[in-house]
């Protein structure tokens, strides 16, 4: 059978033996730095078996199941692209009658700059014209009558233009409460649609929406190449597309880093799509089945969508729509599919600089991700797919492991050996170097500076992502006005910057416990220092109850112990200033002798003191005595009674009165 002709694959990326030469100078110049730092490493350095220190294991094994994760990906993606995915793209064009009747396009656009505007709204023309027999409706969200009036000029004047029924939604109140009103919209306008046609919603099941930025380019091909697989597989909710970016205004180093982040996106979705699903819908370009969005559940998700946080409470979302919209599909079991030889352009404009960019820019990524995860996790594995669920959960973990190494490696090179910090840039350079041939073989044309862009982006992201964790209801968008959440009270105020501290100060003590420069206590000894705790306590408890006992008893000899005591002291003080004399000069020992005297006449005033209180004592007592045995047998027996019942007490807690 003769397929048509836009079965017939279309390449955007190098081809992958293209893409390896140009790999071949960056690859040698990184052999080189390697090579030169395994020669700077002395001789001895190889010899001192440091790749033995204790912890190295732990951190290895973390490392090896990382790269393990990523390999895994890279497999996954390529059994997709290479068998899977040829055969589902050909059983979705070889149907018969493969398209929709109805296409509805959502596009929310906030004062674009024209030259972008127009190259959006001239490919959708050509799109539009490019499938014959199939109605084409946009829903413009826009800024005002500036911006509609341009649209309708570019459409008027492009090839396919008239092809195409506009509509348009004002964007006053930001791009969720834009794209859901669009979506109400949508929803009436393809009713009428349906009426008018005399079909049920049933026989438009195979309808298609396709959810747009205003600053999105379709590549020639984009639409006839997304819509047959509706008809194909059923339960397919959305697809979406390769990603290319066009970034004007920006540096060099910006527009490698978009390139990079663009293939590694391209990489990971390839893997993910085996499972048929994704872990996000992307608001550039997705096209959704109708009946997967056209709900009022969806349009809720789009305009009020949320969670609560215990620091914040209800976090409305004010970013992330394609997080939702993916959220609302993946818990109504809806399956998701990526398109790898379908591209759409990204026409960025920026002027900021690198490090500013890519701060921003990872909080907010981050943190659209991060809001949305916790619950996708919470709808299990049974419902998700073992494979995806468990990629979910790694968003959670994976800012963590990815910096064990780097900080391992830190203070191994500043408490051990400053070459364990060469031996780890050896292997940290080959493994990179070996990832970005790896997307190279994608056809990503590989630059020198891919390799630290490479780690800048695993590490600095992974901060960042930290950072985000903590501060869920932090927002912030400025293009369609500015807009920003999350402001905490100042009472409360220090709580993110408190949790993102104490939670890295204890990354880096696990860390610092795994390498061995941090030491924990030796845990055969606990028992040693309990038996010697519990003897010290009977032994005090011992002479406690001896002290006691003999005070209740007799308290004229417990003064007279005590000042024997006294007695004893000035003595042993007195022997050792004579001791001292010796040896410090006659000073000293004068100095001594006068502190004897003086303690021996303490001695002989308390003794002078205690003779009277003493014999006060035994005049006090001497009348209750008398008095008590005047009272009767009976009450001297009930005394020896409580007496001995002291004594037994004592006894059972340990102690060994003595009478």
């Amino acid at each position: 059978m003769e397929l048509r002709p836009e079965i017939q694959r279309r390449r955007y990326r190098l081809p992958m033996a293209q893409a390896l030469r140009a790999a071949v100078l960056p690859t040698l110049g990184w052999l080189l730095v390697i090579a030169l730092i395994v020669l700077a490493i002395p001789d001895w350095a190889w010899r001192a078996k440091l790749l033995r220190q204790g912890g190295l294991l732990i951190i290895g094994v973390l490392g090896v199941w990382r790269y393990l994760w990523y390999m895994t990906h890279m497999v996954r993606g390529f059994f997709y692209s290479r068998f899977v995915y040829p055969q589902m793209r050909y059983s979705a064009f070889i149907q018969r009658d493969p398209y929709p009747q109805r296409v509805y396009f959502l596009i929310p656009s906030y004062k674009e700059n024209p030259g972008v505007t127009a190259r959006v709204f001239t490919a959708l023309a050509r799109e539009a014209g490019s499938i014959p027999g199939v109605q084409v409706t946009a829903v413009a969200a826009l800024a005002g009558d500036q911006d509609e009036d341009l649209v309708r000029q570019i459409l008027a004047s492009s090839p396919g233009g008239d092809r195409v029924r506009i509509a348009f939604v004002r964007q006053s109140q930001g791009k969720r409460k834009a794209m859901a009103d669009s979506l109400r919209v949508i929803a009436t306008l393809r009713a009428q649609d349906l009426n008018l046609a005399g079909i049920s919603f049933d026989e438009g099941y195979n309808d298609a929406v396709v959810f747009m930025d205003g600053d999105t380019e379709m590549a020639d091909g984009t639409l006839a190449q997304c819509l047959p697989f509706f008809k194909a597989y059923p339960r397919t909710g959305a697809v979406t597309t390769d990603e290319l970016g066009r970034i004007y205004g920006a540096s060099p180093l910006v527009r490698e880093w978009f390139a990079l982040k663009f293939i590694k996106r391209h990489s990971v979705m390839k893997s993910l799509s085996l499972s048929r699903k994704v872990l996000t819908l992307t608001g550039r370009f997705t096209v959704f089945r109708a009946p997967a969005v056209l709900s009022e559940e969806l349009v809720q998700y789009l305009e009020n969508d949320h969670v609560e946080n215990w620091l914040y409470g209800r976090i409305r979302f004010l970013m992330g729509d394609d997080k939702s919209t993916w959220f609302c599909l993946l818990k109504n079991g809806w399956e998701m599919l990526y398109l790898p030889d379908v591209v759409i352009y990204a026409l960025e404009t920026r002027s900021d600089g690198f490090f500013r960019l890519s701060r921003s820019l990872y909080l907010r990524w981050n943190g659209n991700t991060l809001r949305t995860n916790s619950r996708a996790l919470r709808l299990g594995p049974g419902r998700v797919g073992a494979f995806i669920w468990w990629a979910i959960f790694d968003q959670r973990i994976s800012m963590w492991t990815t910096l064990v190494a780097p900080i391992a490696m830190v203070f191994l090179a500043i408490f051990v050996s400053p070459w364990f910090m060469a031996f780890y840039l050896i292997w940290m350079l080959s493994v990179r170097l070996m990832q970005i041939l790896m997307l190279a073989a994608q056809g990503h044309r590989m630059r020198f500076v891919d390799v630290p862009l490479q780690l800048y982006d695993q590490w600095v992201s992974s901060f960042y992502k930290i950072v985000a964790s903590f501060r869920l209801g932090k927002q912030s968008w400025r293009k369609g006005g500015t807009q920003t959440e999350g402001h905490l009270p100042a009472s409360r105020a220090w709580v993110p910057t408190f949790q993102t501290v104490f939670s890295l100060l204890a990354l880096v003590l696990f860390v610092g416990l795994l390498t061995g420069v941090f030491q924990t206590p030796r845990l055969d000894k606990i028992p040693e220092a309990l038996e010697w705790i519990r003897g010290g306590t009977a032994n005090t408890i011992d002479r406690a109850t001896d002290a006691t006992v003999g005070v209740v008893q007799d308290p004229a000899g417990a003064v007279q112990r005590g000042a024997d005591r006294v007695e004893d002291a000035a003595r042993a003080t007195g022997q050792a200033a004579d001791a001292a004399l010796g040896t410090v000069g006659e000073t000293v020992g004068d100095a001594a002798r006068a502190t004897g005297a003086a303690v021996q006449e303490g001695v002989e005033t308390v003794e002078a003191v205690g003779e009277p209180v003493v014999d006060a004592a035994a005049d006090a007592v001497q009348p209750a005595v008398e008095g008590t045995r005047a009272v009767g047998a009976a009450a001297a027996d009930a005394a020896h009674d409580a007496a001995q019942g002291t004594g037994q007490l004592l006894r059972d807690n340990g102690a060994t009165p003595r009478y």
